[in-house]
């Protein structure tokens, strides 16, 4: 698509109807600017008003994404149709990178400003560096782990699986290191709960990989996994705490898990 062979068709057209700038910009409800940028090839109308201009400015749809006015033919109305249908496309994926941008920025100024607040305050009460660090490294760890996926979408959750899969435990480390002898036991116990974790979400990202197009059925062996999962957690906990493996909150847990996958079964397969 040539931006600046379309915006130089709408300033022919706009002339033409002899309009200026700011009344074709008036009648599309948008300002006088925007119709600037569309004739110096700097952007390109919205999918939403692009109907709209094309019957101001009296030409097709596709004759304005060309560029160019073309002879009615019917055969033409496929290409019409699909040149529509590309642009939309476009400047949908447009949007959604623009805000990806947006949320990745916001989010990670507004965990800067909880980690520079977080070190004033400490500094300020204590004099030195105490409890915001524990703070400070689990901000970092959570901008690792979470930035991929909210930069990119679902393209980025594989880096977010790694970073998780990766940085957890060093994580712990450093929180134990933090937090001194206290932080030894809690050590031990999250280790093996993050490992049973690991295994748990990659294999229900694998899940949802294999069955793309039956979401339905992904989830309902993803809830069936977690079964297991959850045993194996608790059998972690039993030999540390010396808890049961098996309560009445477990039972009552297996039953829900198994009741969502066979409800989540019944609906995939109709």
């Amino acid at each position: 698509m040539d931006n600046n062979g379309i915006g130089q068709f709408i300033a022919e057209l706009r002339k033409e109807k002899h309009l200026t700038q700011k009344e074709l910009a008036d009648r599309l409800y948008i300002t006088d600017k925007a119709v600037s940028k569309w004739e110096r090839g700097l952007s390109c109308p919205d999918i939403t008003i692009l109907p709209e201009v094309a019957a101001i400015l009296g030409v097709t749809v596709d004759e304005l994404l060309s560029g160019r006015r073309k002879p009615v033919e019917k055969k033409e109305q496929k290409a019409e149709i699909e040149a529509v249908i590309n642009y939309a496309e476009k400047s949908l994926e447009s949007r959604v990178k623009n805000t990806r941008k947006i949320c990745a920025v916001g989010f990670s100024v507004f965990l800067l400003a909880g980690v520079l607040v977080c070190m004033v305050c400490d500094l300020a009460i204590s004099g030195h560096m105490t409890w915001s660090l524990i703070v400070i490294s689990s901000i970092l760890y959570a901008w690792i782990v979470l930035f991929p996926f909210i930069r990119f979408g679902t393209k980025g959750i594989i880096g977010s699986l790694i970073a998780l899969s990766f940085l957890t435990l060093p994580y712990l480390y450093a929180l134990t290191q933090i937090i001194g002898n206290a932080g030894t036991h809690m050590l031990a116990i999250s280790r093996r709960m993050a490992a049973v974790g690991f295994l748990f979400i990659w294999a229900v990202y694998g899940l949802f990989r294999m069955l793309h197009p039956k979401k339905m059925l992904a989830a309902a062996w993803s809830l069936l996994l977690a079964i297991p999962a959850s045993i194996a957690v608790n059998c972690s906990l039993a030999g540390l705490l010396g808890v049961p493996v098996i309560d009445g909150w477990d039972v009552l847990t297996v039953l829900f898990l198994l009741a969502g996958a066979a409800v989540l079964f019944f609906k995939g397969r109709r």
